[in-house]
């Protein structure tokens, strides 16, 4: 990885007035929907205000919670879980690599899904709703720019069991490995190499179907964006965050261009 170099990815960036609004309207939807037992209905359009990420297929949905649970259903009649990092299920509990119970279903299908800031619970039609350990329901707030401490991983949406790191969109980095994982959900993967005028390697680019960016990885480390900005991998392990919220010109915000000085 160290012998890659490159420059950034391009990301255009909404508007910062615009999102302030959207949250604030979205923010009043989630309130309109708390429930007597505390627990917050929260749309689809809102899920990352949760921490909450959904991938759509074809034929049903893909949604990763922030503390690596993973809950897949096809057209609404079956349903599949994935353990984060290092964990695993047995029969309807999962558990983390420090065998904690981060999830358990019910006999109809619906999970709950344990983490730090709440209680998520998604129905067997799909539906999510949040009960939140304290009082904030915004826990995108918690993004804050810098070093991501490991007590800190799942306010970002990060799992690990000290090798592999499985981030918001489901990537997996295994460090000690340096493989990178493409989940199935990720239908159509596609992979871009950029080199340099002497032919080598200064960047690698995965896109999704939709050509959308699921990672960049170039020297300085692995990049995956996220909604309101972009987590990196350096080499040593260590995991910071930039955010790329709150720009209302079109080049504020993006990462910075980087000039390729040599390997």
């Amino acid at each position: 990885m160290t012998d890659q170099a490159v420059n950034t990815f391009d990301r255009s960036l909404t508007d910062g007035s615009g999102d302030a609004l959207m949250r604030q309207t979205g923010e009043r939807l989630i309130a309109d929907g708390r429930t007597h037992s505390g627990a917050i209905s929260v749309p689809d359009d809102r899920l990352d205000s949760v921490n909450v990420n959904r991938q759509t297929t074809s034929d049903g949905s893909v949604t990763h919670y922030p503390n690596g649970v993973k809950v897949g259903r096809i057209d609404g009649d079956s349903y599949s879980i994935e353990a984060p990092p290092g964990g695993k299920g047995v029969g309807n509990v999962v558990y983390d690599a420090h065998h904690k119970v981060v999830a358990k279903m019910d006999s109809d299908q619906t999970w709950h899904v344990f983490t730090k800031n709440g209680e998520y619970t998604e129905s067997a039609d799909g539906k999510v709703t949040f009960k939140p350990s304290g009082h904030n329901t915004d826990l995108e707030s918690l993004h804050k720019p810098g070093v991501v401490k490991p007590g800190k991983f799942e306010d970002y949406g990060l799992s690990t069991d000290g090798q592999a790191t499985r981030f918001p969109n489901g990537i997996e980095y295994n460090q000690h490995t340096h493989q990178i994982t493409i989940p199935a959900e990720h239908r159509n993967a596609s992979q871009e190499e950029i080199t340099d005028d002497d032919g080598r390697l200064t960047k690698t680019i995965a896109y999704d179907g939709d050509g959308k960016i699921l990672y960049s990885m170039d020297k300085t480390g692995l990049h995956i964006p996220t909604k309101d900005g972009v987590l990196t991998e350096s080499a040593n392990g260590t995991i910071t965050f930039e955010s790329t919220k709150g720009a209302n010109d079109p080049d504020k915000g993006l990462l910075p261009k980087l000039e390729i000085s040599g390997h």
